[in-house]
């Protein structure tokens, strides 16, 4: 097999390299569709392994969700007091208000009065937010909230399983996209 090869690439080695070509580029067309089916899922565990029962386990016992998210609030404007205030939890409520119909659960401070609930520096806290539908609907839902959020006297950020997979998944098709950039005319 080598020694054919050998021969047809001595006697027709424009044939060769052209056939390279056309190859290179037909595998390269096909590769551009197949990042889109590419999916990391729900999550990254697979099912019927001893991690997934265990997160089983764990929400039947303790009534945990996958799809917990976390929404970061930070001060900007130092009259609102330290997090576990008043004025700063009424603030949180009221700018959590518009999110309470589009998700299952939202747990603060105010709700709950943890002091895990607030930063050492008592400058932050945070909602832990149990979404509705998949990932995507859900990482959509919050982004949009945090986006169109009057963040004036508080900054928002949004953190958590849907965030976590969609920064993932961004980052490896920017990955994908550098590296096939680079190997393609190599």
């Amino acid at each position: 097999m080598i020694r054919w090869w050998q021969q047809i690439s001595t006697k027709r080695p424009w044939w060769v390299i052209g056939s390279s070509a056309v190859l290179m580029v037909g595998l390269g067309w096909y590769a551009l569709g197949l990042f889109d089916s590419l999916s990391s899922g729900e999550s990254f565990m697979a099912t019927g392994t001893e991690a997934a029962r265990t997160r089983e386990v764990i929400a039947e016992k303790f009534g945990s969700s996958p799809n917990n998210e976390i929404i970061l609030f930070e001060r900007v404007d130092a009259s609102l007091g330290d997090a576990s205030s008043p004025a700063y939890q009424a603030e949180v409520s009221a700018l959590l208000a518009p999110l309470e119909g589009q998700v299952e659960s939202i747990a603060t401070y105010a709700t709950q009065p943890n002091s895990s609930f607030i930063s050492i520096d008592k400058s932050a806290t945070y909602a832990v937010i149990v979404g509705k539908g998949t990932q995507q609907e859900i990482y959509t839902t919050l982004q949009q909230f945090i986006d169109e959020a009057d963040q004036s006297r508080l900054t928002l950020s949004l953190g958590g399983t849907s965030a976590t997979l969609q920064q993932t998944s961004r980052q490896v098709g920017n990955d994908l996209a550098h590296t096939e950039a680079i190997t393609l005319p190599i």
